[in-house]
């Protein structure tokens, strides 16, 4: 490649002398009219001065873009896509029923605050962190149970560490077949306070008090429910290998991959203890290699399954909070009522002071999305910019050269545009 790069290269060089030569045949004529060959000159050196830069820039760009395919190089050697693993599906589904969705996406990513605003929908049935009552600090892959931290990675050695277990009660979900899912997620069900559904579950046990039968009669109250909705997952314990599974199986199926600025990421792991100084840096590398997986995945799953991945930037959400409310509605079709609009200013817009670690109101959704850099440590972001490199470069991300740039808002921390994401 370098070769025929060079060859091209000394091709135009050789133009530019020819082009030279002839011109300056044509100029002998007009050396007796002064203005007219000093035009001519000038001309000349204009058009000598373009050629060049065009040479000079068209070498930049195949350097640039040789040492980026370097760097990503080990990630395109991805596996073939999982096949799907034999799965009998519990009951065959209303022709009414509406598409389901899921939202995959990473510990402290705004997940939260991104599934409060799609659950506001009258349409949405929301079910929050489900694969919680499995596994608490693991997230699955097709074959393997992998920390979300820095653990590594290790076989199943239960049936709820099992990828096939886990897709079919993800399945038992979506087809609101709660009798039929594993009884610890039932039961988890009624221990979440940030999904409307799942408090109309535990306000249903603690009106009728628990017993046997009392579940039996919530369970159906809530199956019933459930059947006229677009069913909707959060989970931050799936890999986007495991999605393709679920895609394969479930024809309707919408995903939305929610990404956040890893910097943004670690702070709000440090701030709340899920990470410190000993294992930040394993950490930081781990999260951005497996979200640059799941990025190279979901590229191969966009390719197959047009038009039902959608990968939104968090930092998107805070800045422009009503327009991504609508623009994730249209993704999902799911119903927007008035009071939404309202919802939403309230709690991303009025400038209120954001209480609670895990609340999901934001006073000022671009401020709270931003604290990071006013406040993470000079050394821990440098940290992330050396262990995520990959990742930027795919994503559009940039790093830091120097610690002014770091609270000065002026500095962008993401380029203009980025081939992942619809709007960035």
């Amino acid at each position: 490649m370098g070769y025929t790069t060079a060859l091209m290269q000394n091709g135009q060089r050789q133009q530019v002398g020819d082009s030279r030569k002839s011109l300056c045949k044509t100029l002998k004529p007009y050396r007796r009219r002064p203005g007219l060959y000093l035009l001519c000159l000038i001309t000349l050196v204009i058009f000598l001065t373009l050629f060049t830069k065009e040479i000079f820039d068209d070498d930049i760009e195949y350097k640039s873009k040789v040492t980026t395919l370097r760097r990503l190089q080990p990630y395109n050697r991805l596996d073939p896509l999982p096949t799907v693993p034999f799965i009998t599906i519990p009951k065959d589904p209303p022709l009414n029923r509406r598409p389901p969705i899921l939202l995959l996406t990473y510990m402290r990513s705004g997940s939260s605050f991104t599934a409060d605003v799609i659950q506001q929908s009258p349409d949405v049935f929301y079910l929050y962190e489900p694969l919680k009552a499995f596994t608490n600090q693991f997230y699955y892959t097709q074959s393997k149970l992998c920390s979300i931290t820095d653990k590594g990675c290790r076989v199943p050695k239960t049936k709820t560490e099992d990828a096939t277990y886990v897709v079919r009660n993800i399945l038992n979900l979506f087809l609101c077949d709660f009798h039929h899912t594993d009884r610890h997620i039932v039961r988890g069900m009624a221990l979440r306070n940030l999904s409307k559904t799942q408090n109309q579950f535990a306000d249903c046990l603690r009106r009728k008090k628990n017993g046997t039968k009392i579940v039996e009669l919530c369970t159906k109250k809530m199956e019933d429910m459930c059947v006229s909705k677009n069913v909707f997952i959060k989970t931050i314990r799936l890999s986007m290998e495991v999605v393709g599974l679920l895609l394969d199986l479930i024809p309707g199926l919408k995903v939305i991959h929610l990404i956040r600025d890893p910097r943004g990421i670690m702070y709000s792991r440090f701030r709340g203890r899920l990470v410190d100084e000993s294992n930040f840096e394993a950490s930081a590398k781990t999260m951005c290699n497996r979200i640059l997986m799941d990025v190279m995945r979901s590229y191969h799953l966009k390719l197959k399954y047009p038009g039902r991945i959608r990968t939104q930037l968090y930092e998107y959400l805070a800045e422009h909070p009503l327009e991504t409310m609508y623009d994730l509605h249209k993704f999902t079709n799911t119903t927007i009522r008035p009071f939404m609009k309202e919802y939403v200013y309230n709690h991303t817009l009025t400038g209120n002071i954001n209480r609670g670690y895990f609340n999901t109101i934001r006073g000022n959704s671009t401020r709270t999305s931003l604290a990071w850099r006013m406040l993470m440590k000079w050394e821990y972001v440098q940290t992330v910019d050396r262990q995520c490199r990959d990742l930027y470069d795919h994503i559009g991300f940039i790093p830091f050269s120097d610690k002014s740039q770091l609270s000065n808002l002026s500095f962008k921390t993401r380029k203009k545009q980025s081939p992942l994401f619809e709007k960035f």
